[in-house]
């Protein structure tokens, strides 16, 4: 069997793992809009080359609608995106932000449904279901109002960047998804155009 697609997904995982920790870090440091401007320079200088090893170009050739979809879905992934969940993470810390980016998945094969007309099948709904509720028993675990009023308000405050950057990250895959249709095209390519 063929289990590329499960090797991927545990690799981006654990560099996700190590992308959260950075922005933490990073947010403790920086200012956000900082590091949302500077990351997206930086993730180009990194995959350029690999996209001219692998695809004998730097620049992807592609349609000019196919560039307007994945460029809008990158700037709403790495600014919006990324400007969020870096407030999240100085305001929650990197478990809590991490947890709720977990909503990222639910909200874009809702998305998915919605507007590129894709099925849900019943393990997915039960999936959605399972997800979504042990999202809403951690975050809630705890806040019984023993916390003083900056602490709790800091608490919602991280919770809705967190939510914004999860809804902001799963629109811009539901952007890639629909800029990436057929078969042809490569998705390191559509990676650098985004």
């Amino acid at each position: 069997m063929n289990f590329i697609g499960e090797i991927a997904g545990v690799l981006a995982g654990m560099l996700f793992s190590v992308t959260t920790t950075s922005f933490t870090l990073a947010g403790r440091r920086l200012n956000p809009l900082v590091i949302a401007w500077a990351s997206p320079p930086i993730a180009l200088i990194l995959i350029l080359p690999l996209h001219l090893i692998t695809q004998g170009t730097v620049l992807p050739f592609a349609e000019p609608e196919r560039w307007l979809v994945l460029g809008i879905s990158g700037a709403i992934g790495f600014t919006l995106g990324v400007l969020a969940f870096v407030n999240a993470f100085r305001y929650l810390g990197a478990r809590l932000t991490a947890l709720v980016a977990a909503s990222s998945p639910i909200l874009s094969t809702l998305l998915g449904w919605v507007f590129l007309d894709q099925t849900l099948s019943d393990n997915t709904l039960i999936g959605i279901a399972l997800t979504t509720a042990g999202i809403a028993w951690v975050v809630t675990d705890g806040r019984n109002g023993g916390e003083s009023n900056e602490s709790h308000r800091a608490f919602w405050i991280g919770l809705a960047f967190a939510f914004t950057g999860a809804t902001g990250k799963a629109l811009s895959f539901t952007l890639a998804s629909a800029g990436m249709e057929g078969n042809d095209f490569d998705p390191l390519s559509g990676s650098v155009i985004r």
